[in-house]
């Protein structure tokens, strides 16, 4: 994201346009860190009775769902990726020492993984899609492959649309869509949609079984957002403060709300569609809004003169959130002109930075059977490694305890991590 990638608005108008305008979208968005889409098409035509087990015994909610894998080349997904290492240059919207994936590896990788640029990587619920459909895979326990379309309840379209519309945007256009001519990713589309409309499954519904993963990069409309409690005992009067003086400007979002599912599922949400995300003074080292605000690759903005963050000394602030003192946030429109004045190619690279960082402020179960295993980069290891880091302030206290004079005291102070 120096320029970020436009809205994919246009790669989705261009495979559905090349799928013919008789053609309705309905669109059910999935929340797994980034924006996904699920398009299922309505029927051009009568649909044709469904899978014939379903048919013969209607719906059955316990059972296993049956996915039918449509034949795609191997050019339309894995073969991206063959393609997308082998390229030479540097991703054309991004210095070339910000591009951790070219030039490519030597020695040539063993398989083609999916990318490590923060400008696509944040899209790979495609690829790992696909792989939980692949033979052996057990990431899909709530799924069974069939090899006959006439026994599937959906079926899945093998395409990689989003790797095919950035390596248009970084390698072709560069920044930018063609139309037709000369467009790679549209030649692509086109083919998906010639191939899996020619196919007899698509006639059972007219499309609307089969199952389309686009990514989509979301504008973020708001300028600054927050959604907590006004009123807080510790920092209390600096939130309050900024409460008062924001609440009214425009494009900010100052809401009151409290930490349960329904208030955190719709912080998130405003989260994804903001800049900046405010993190006043009496917020917590653990509080789950900047958690949240780094999952949704929303920069922070930390008004705070002392504040200690998660994971201080191994990661760098400064790369991916801004800093405010509390003298300067409390000036009237202080705080939204510096933020309407940040430039874009810097909140770009915060956000690139973020991406990198994001797996530290993810936890996981480490209990069998639940989940996956804690990751070696997560949270819960982070938070091991701080312990360990600050362990010699640790033992200093004690020391310093056991040598203090009868009837002195020494404060006590919160290590936190």
């Amino acid at each position: 994201m120096a320029a970020p990638p436009p809205p994919i608005r246009s790669k989705q108008s261009e495979i559905w346009k090349a799928a013919m305008a008789r053609l309705a979208l309905l669109a059910v968005p999935v929340a797994l860190l980034l924006s996904l889409s699920f398009l299922l098409l309505r029927p051009a035509s009568p649909p044709l009775p469904f899978s014939r087990q379903q048919a013969a015994s209607g719906p059955d909610r316990r059972r296993l769902l049956r996915v039918y894998v449509a034949e795609l080349p191997r050019a339309l997904n894995h073969g991206l990726l063959d393609l997308y290492w082998s390229l030479p240059a540097a991703d054309s919207r991004i210095p070339a020492s910000s591009d951790p994936d070219h030039p490519p590896p030597r020695p040539p990788r063993a398989h083609s993984p999916y990318p490590d640029s923060p400008l696509i990587k944040q899209y790979s619920a495609e690829y790992w899609l696909l792989a939980s459909l692949q033979p052996g895979s057990s990431s899909a326990p709530a799924v069974r492959v069939v090899a006959d379309w006439r026994d599937a309840d959906v079926v899945f379209v093998p395409f990689f649309a989003t790797l095919s519309a950035e390596m248009e945007l970084g390698w072709g256009a560069k920044g930018a869509f063609r139309r037709k001519e000369g467009n790679e990713d549209y030649r692509r589309q086109r083919e998906v949609v010639d191939r899996v409309t020619a196919h007899p499954a698509w006639r059972r519904s007219g499309g609307r079984d089969h199952v389309f993963v686009l990514t989509e990069n979301k504008d973020r409309p708001t300028l600054l957002y927050f959604k907590g409690a006004k009123h807080r005992h510790r920092g209390g009067l600096v939130r309050e403060k900024l409460w008062d003086l924001m609440v009214n400007e425009p494009d900010v979002v100052m809401e009151e709300g409290y930490p349960n599912a329904t208030g955190r599922e719709q912080s998130i949400k405003g989260m994804r569609t903001s800049e900046f995300c405010l993190h006043p003074a009496g917020d917590t080292p653990t509080s789950c809004r900047l958690f949240d605000a780094v999952a949704s690759l929303c920069i922070p903005v930390i008004v705070s003169d002392e504040i200690e963050l998660p994971f201080e000394g191994m990661i760098d602030y400064t790369e991916f959130a801004i800093f405010v003192s509390v003298n300067n946030a409390m000036r009237p429109k202080w705080l939204t002109n510096y933020l309407r004045n940040v430039p874009r190619q810097q909140k770009d690279e915060f956000r690139r930075n973020m991406a990198h960082v994001q797996p530290i402020f993810e936890y996981d179960s480490i209990y069998p059977g639940r989940m996956a295993s804690a990751a070696q980069d997560g949270a819960v290891n982070h938070i091991w490694k701080k312990i360990h880091q600050k362990l010699p302030m640790i033992q200093e206290a004690v020391t310093r305890e056991k040598r203090k004079p009868d009837g002195t005291s020494i404060p006590l102070r919160c290590h936190c991590t």
